[in-house]
C-alpha cells in the first residue's frame, strides 16, 4: 500500500515519542483516527493490519493507516525501541502539483537523518516550543527522507558496491579514507566512487564521515567520554575536524548536541 502525500495534502502533526521495550508485553490491538509514522531504532516490531502483516526491523519504517485496526503479532523483544508520531492528511484542491505515493513499508538511505529529525521534534515537543509550522516542517522532512525515488542499478554494481559498505562499516573507527576501501576490495577507485555513489546516493568519503559521526553521536548520547576520546573513539585524528565537520554535519557542536539529547523522551506502553 501507498498514500499519495506530495502536492495534493497538507500535514497536520500531532504527538510523537519513543518507545523503548520493557521486555514483555505486545502491541495492543487498536483503531486509530490518525496515520502514524513508525521509525525503529532498533530491534525487529512485528505487527499487522487488517490487509498484511509486517516484520520492522533497525532502521526501517512503517506507516499505520488511520481507522484500520493494526495489532502486535508477537512479543515485545528486549532490544526493541522505535519513535512515532501520529499526522493527519487534509485534502487541499488548490494544489494539483505532480507527486508520488511513499511506501507503507521503507528502508530510509539516511536513517541517522531521520532520528535526528524525529530528536528534534521530541524535543521542542516537550520544551512547548514546537508550533504548528514546525511540526509540519519536521514532519514533512521525515516524509521525505522516509521516500526516495529508485535508481536503477545491476547486481554486479549492488554487490560491488555492498562489499564497499560493509568494509567501511567495520572499519570506519580505524581512520579509514576513500583510496583504502578501494585498495581493501581490489577496484580502481574511480569506478569504485561512481558505482558506490549511484547506488547508495553519496560519496565513499562521505559514507565513512556518516559513519564516524553516528559513532559518535551515539558514544555522546551514552558515554561520559570527553570530545577528544569520541572523535579518536570514531575515527578521527584530528579532534580540530571532528569539531568542523560535526557542527556542519549536526549543525551544532559535540557539545550543544550532547546537551540537546540528554532529555529521553521515552515511553514504554
Amino acid at each position: 500500500m501507498t498514500f499519495l502525500y506530495r502536492g495534493v495534502h497538507t500535514l497536520h502533526p500531532e504527538n510523537a515519542g519513543l518507545f523503548v521495550s520493557p521486555g514483555f508485553g505486545c502491541h495492543p490491538q487498536r483503531v486509530i483516527p490518525t496515520y502514524e509514522i513508525i521509525f525503529v531504532r532498533s530491534g525487529t516490531l512485528l505487527i499487522a493490519d487488517e490487509h498484511q502483516s509486517f516484520v520492522v526491523s533497525g532502521g526501517q519504517t512503517l506507516i499505520l493507516w488511520p481507522k484500520i485496526s493494526h495489532r502486535g503479532t508477537g512479543g515485545y523483544e528486549s532490544d526493541l525501541s522505535f519513535y512515532w508520531l501520529h499526522f493527519r492528511l487534509q485534502a487541499d484542491r488548490r494544489k494539483s502539483d505532480s507527486c508520488e505515493p511513499i511506501a507503507q513499508q521503507a528502508t530510509p538511505k539516511r536513517p541517522e537523518r531521520l532520528t535526528e529529525l524525529f530528536h528534534r521534534y521530541l524535543d521542542d515537543q516537550e520544551s512547548g516550543r514546537l508550533s504548528a509550522e514546525q511540526a509540519r516542517l519536521l514532519a514533512g522532512l521525515m516524509l521525505l527522507e522516509i521516500h526516495s525515488p529508485e535508481i536503477k542499478t545491476s547486481p554486479s554494481e549492488e554487490n560491488l558496491a555492498g562489499r564497499a559498505q560493509r568494509h567501511i562499516a567495520t572499519h570506519f573507527a580505524t581512520g579509514l579514507h576513500a583510496g583504502a576501501v578501494a585498495a581493501a576490495i581490489g577496484c580502481h577507485p574511480d569506478y569504485l566512487g561512481r558505482v558506490y555513489r549511484k547506488v547508495f546516493g553519496q560519496t565513499l568519503s562521505e559514507a565513512i564521515h556518516k559513519n564516524q559521526i553516528a559513532e559518535a553521536r551515539r558514544l555522546l548520547r551514552e558515554s561520559d567520554q570527553n570530545i577528544d576520546e569520541i572523535a579518536s573513539a570514531s575515527g578521527f585524528r584530528e579532534p580540530r575536524y571532528f569539531r568542523k565537520l560535526f557542527r556542519e554535519s549536526q549543525g551544532m557542536s559535540p557539545r550543544a548536541y550532547r546537551s540537546l539529547y540528554s532529555r529521553s523522551h521515552i515511553n514504554v506502553r
